[in-house]
């Protein structure tokens, strides 16, 4: 017998937000690491821009 009002799943927490790999090594001790982030945010920062131009070069069409 089910009670009413309530269900069979648990309550859908909202998930924590996942910060970028980028910064988690930018956190790290080791300088190595950092300067691994560091390259990954140019890169992923690169990538972004690339985007934006090709949507902004498609819109100008």
């Amino acid at each position: 017998m089910k009670s009413e009002g309530v269900s069979a799943h648990a309550p859908k927490l909202p998930r924590p937000p996942v910060e970028p790999v980028w910064l988690t090594l930018l956190k790290s001790k080791n300088p190595r690491l950092i300067k691994r982030g560091l390259k990954l945010k140019l890169q992923f920062d690169r990538e972004r821009r690339e985007k934006e131009k090709g949507k902004s070069r498609k819109a100008k069409r």
